[in-house]
This record gives structure tokens, sequence and C-alpha cells, in this order.
């Protein structure tokens, strides 16, 4: 801030006092704890060195004054206005200063040592070299302040807000903040050192140079910062944190507990997080080419709108994981354990799958055409009308899962334990499955032409309406399943165990039955047959009731 300017000349008398205002008054080194000031409007007055310790100065405005080492300690400013005035090294120690403001004042060097702050504001004010010594600040608000080489600063801030100041190179380490924000303030080189900042705002900070070892930034934001991620990295708390447009290529987080940790719209190629912890973590349309997530244990986190291609998930246990809109093109998931994994609107066409196991996963219209899937657990998975074409399933753990209208033609099915386990309506021509225990499975509907199983357990299975010609089933179990109006025409059933097995009303021309236990199905129910194939007679207006 200037001297005055010639439009301000400097008072040299009492001024003039007239309905509680005092204007361009000499009050330099006056003591003045004996006057009724409250309420008062003090204007272009002259206060350098002046005594106000103690006094009661509610409500009053001083505007355009010189306060230069005017003393307040202890006084009651609650409400008090500071405008455009100059109060280099005043004394507000052990002021209250509840709901006053400061507008465009100089409070260079002035001190406020266990002076109460509360609904306090700061607006275009210098406080270099200031000492704010205090225990509490609460509902503080800096704006467009200078404040590099402020000393002692509270060691509990509550509910402020800091925007458009400077605090470079300030000590704020071994402090409490709680809902504060720093909104397009510098932070250059400041020490932020086992500091905790809760529900904190780093919102396009310039945060240069600043040490955040050991420091805590729970559930704080930092949106558009400015900062080192290196030195980010040295926090010891980063739960809950969202970090937005940041850019952490070739980071380690795997000393890191990034529970609840929201990224938006960052960069993390190549970081890596093996050993850390990210518990609700969310990825939104972030850049994650080429990250290794490998023997992590993550549980709720969330890849959105993001990329993952070249990411590796080797050896990694996930649990609730979900993947919407992602890119997965070459992502490893080799030896991924996973429990309830989601995908909507992603590809794993390109993913590497070798022993994976996808436990309640959630997979529709996957395509896996062609993939070697030995070794994979889809344990009350969804793939329905997913691409198995000429998959490898063999000695796959499917209990249970959905494959309704998939595309499973020539698939290797070989062992495959899916017990429970849903096709209904499902492509399955040629399909290979020797050995496969499929108790109880559901091929309602679907398409086993030329399918083939030899030695599988197919008992308690619905088959009923299944497509099946010159399907094989040789020495195949089907005790007590439905075959009900299968079409098995010319289909091998040779040493197959039909035990109460229910072929009403079966297609079964040219049907090999030899050594079979034929005679102890259930054969057709004219009656049940009878009344299936009954229709109501059209409708004309002879047989209308009415």
């Amino acid at each position: 801030m200037t001297e005055p300017s010639p439009l301000w000349p400097p008072p040299s008398g009492d001024g003039i006092r007239k309905d509680n205002t005092i204007l361009r008054a000499m009050l330099a080194e006056r003591d003045l704890r004996t006057q009724a000031l409250a309420g008062t409007v003090i204007s272009q007055c002259d206060l350098r060195g002046a005594k106000l310790a103690g006094m009661d100065l509610t409500g009053t405005v001083f505007h355009r004054c010189i306060l230069r080492t005017a003393d307040f300690r202890g006084a009651t400013l609650g409400g008090v206005t500071f405008a455009e005035s100059f109060a280099e090294g005043a004394r507000f120690d052990g002021a209250d200063l509840t709901k006053a403001s400061f507008a465009g004042v100089s409070l260079v060097s002035a001190s406020f040592t266990d002076a109460t702050f509360s609904t306090t504001s700061f607006a275009k004010c210098a406080l270099r070299d200031a000492t704010l010594a205090t225990r509490t600040y609460e509902t503080v608000f800096m704006m467009q302040c200078d404040l590099v080489g402020i000393r002692d600063l509270p060691r509990t801030c509550k509910a402020c807000g800091f925007i458009a100041s400077d605090l470079g190179g300030v000590d704020l380490s071994q402090r409490e903040y709680t809902n504060v924000i720093f909104a397009k303030s510098t932070l250059r080189d400041v020490t932020l050192a086992g500091s905790t900042m809760i529900d904190c705002g780093l919102i396009e900070a310039d945060l240069t140079g600043v040490r955040f070892d050991g420091a805590s930034l729970e559930q704080s934001s930092l949106f558009d910062a400015t900062f080192s991620p290196t030195d980010v990295l040295r926090a010891s708390d980063l739960r809950g944190v969202t970090f937005a447009h940041a850019n952490f290529d070739d980071c380690a987080f795997g000393t890191h507990d990034l529970s609840n940790c929201t990224f938006l719209e960052c960069t993390l190629n190549r970081a890596r997080f093996t050993g850390g912890k990210a518990t609700d973590a969310k990825f939104i349309t972030c850049r994650l080419g080429d990250a290794d997530f490998s023997k992590v244990e993550h549980e709720g986190v969330v890849f959105q709108g993001s990329t993952l291609d070249g990411a590796s998930f080797r050896d990694s246990k996930l649990k609730n994981a979900m993947f919407l809109e992602t890119g997965l093109d070459r992502t490893d998931f080799t030896r991924m354990k996973a429990d309830v994994f989601i995908l909507m609107d992603a590809t794993i066409d390109t993913a590497i799958i070798k022993e994976s196991a996808f436990v309640r996963g959630y997979l529709p219209e996957a395509r896996l055409a062609g993939r070697d899937l030995r070794g994979c657990d889809f344990t009350f998975a969804t793939l329905k009308k997913a691409d198995l074409t000429g998959a490898n399933l063999s000695g796959v753990m499917a209990k249970a899962c959905n494959f309704a209208e998939a595309k499973m033609s020539r698939a290797d099915l070989s062992r495959i334990r899916a017990e429970f386990a849903n096709f209904t309506g499902a492509q399955l021509q040629e399909v290979i499955a020797t050995d496969a225990f499929l108790h109880a499975a559901n091929f309602e509907k679907a398409d086993l032409t030329r399918a083939e199983f030899p030695g599988a357990n197919v008992s308690e299975a619905r088959l009923l309406r299944v497509v099946a010609p010159a399907a094989k089933f040789l020495r195949a179990d089907l005790t007590s399943s439905d075959l009900s109006y299968a079409d098995l025409r010319y289909a091998d059933l040779e040493r197959a165990t039909l035990v109460r097995a229910n072929v009403h009303a079966v297609g079964d021309e040219g049907a090999n039955w030899e050594r079979s236990d034929r005679k102890k199905t259930l054969g057709t129910d004219l009656d049940r047959y009878e009344a299936e194939r009954w229709r109501p007679p059209p409708f004309t207006l002879e047989n209308d009731p009415s």
C-alpha cells in the first residue's frame, strides 16, 4: 500500500465530530480510553500510536485512517470495520475480533497474539510479517491478502477460507485444519509437515515446493492444484482425498492408504499401487496406461471412463470391483481373484485372462471367442449373451453361471463344473462337453446341434425344447432330467442313464437309445400333451357370451 494521496490531506486539529462521526482529527498518541467510541464512524483521522486498549469499540468504523502502532490490546472489536487504512505495527493482542472486517488495510508487522477470531474477514490486506499467535481461527476469511512471512498462525483452523492470497514460505506445520479452503492461493515452499487437514480444499492453489511430510490430508480435495506428486506422496494419510486434473505419472503409491480417494481426470500412467490399499477408491476419466496393480488387495475400487491399457492386475485380489466404460486393451488379469467383478460398457477382448477368477462377476456380452480360459473361475458369474465361440472352458469352475443366450458353438466344455448353470437359449452347436458336470443346469430352448456330452453328468437338468439333432449323450447321466419336447432326431443316447428322465413329446426320429435306460423314463403324458396343444376357439360374434 502507498501513502495517502493529496486528495486526503493529513488532519491538523481535533477535526469535526457530529452525529457519531469523527472526521479528519489529529489523534496521534492520544489516550482515547475514556472516550465512548462504540458505533462511531472515524474517517480520515490520524491515530498513530493512539491508546485504545480495553475499549468497547463494537460497531465502530475506521475509514481511511492512519493507525500505525495504535494499541487495541484487549479491546472489544465486535463488528468493527477497518477500511482503506494503514495499521502497520498495530497491536491487537487479546482483542475480540468477532465479526470484524478488514478491507484494504495494511497490517504489516501487526500483532494479533491471543486475539479472538470468529467470522472475521480480511480483504485485500497486507499482513506480511504479522504475528497471529492465537489458539483458534473459526470462520475466518482472507481474500487477496499478502500473508508472506506471517508468524505463529493458529494451531487450529475451522471453516476458514484463504482466497487468492499469498502464503509463500509460511510455516503451517503441526496444525489442525478442518473445512479450510485454499482457493487460487499461493503456498509456494510452505511446510505442512505433521499437519492434519480434514475436509479441506486446495483448489487451483500453487503448492510448488510444499512439504507434506507426515501430513494427513483425509477427505481433502486438490482440484487443479499445482504440486509435485513426489511432495504430496510424503503425506502420511491420503484417505478420502480428491485429486482432480493432477499428473501422477510414474508415481509409487505402494505405502499409502488410498481408501475412499477419488482421482478425477488424472494421469497415472505407469503408476505403481502394489503394496498399497485402495478400499472404495474411484478413478474417473483417468489415464492409467501400464499402471501396476499386481498383488494388490482392493475392495470397492471403481474405474469409470478411464483407460487401463497395458495395466497389470496379476495375482491381485479384488472385491466389488467395477470397470465402467473403461478401456482394457492388453490389461493383464493373470491369476487375479475377483469376488464381484462388474464390467459394463467395457470390453475385455484383448485383455490377458489366464487362471483368473471372476466369482459373481458381471460380464454381459463379453467377447471371448477363441480364448483359452482354462483354470478360470466363473462361479455365480453372468456371461449373458457373451461370445465364447470356440473358447476353451475345459475344467472351468462355472457353478450357477448365467450363460443365457451366449454364443458357445464349438467351445470345449470338457470337465467343466457348471452345476445349476443357466444355458437358456444359448448356442451350443458342436460343443465338446466330455465328463462335464452339468447337474441341474438349465438348457431350455438351447441349440445343441451335434453337441457331444460323453460321460457328462446332466442329471436333473432342464432340457425343455432343446434343439439337439445328432447330439451325442454317450454314457451321459440324464437321471431325472426334463427333456420335454426336445428335438433328439438322430441323437446318440447309447448307454445313457435315463432313470426318471422326462421324455414327454420328444422328437426322436433316428435316435440311438441302445443299452440306455429308455424303459425307466417318464414317457409322453397324453393328457398333458392334449392340454398343451389346446387352443381357444377363434372369437366370433356367434359365441360372444354378451
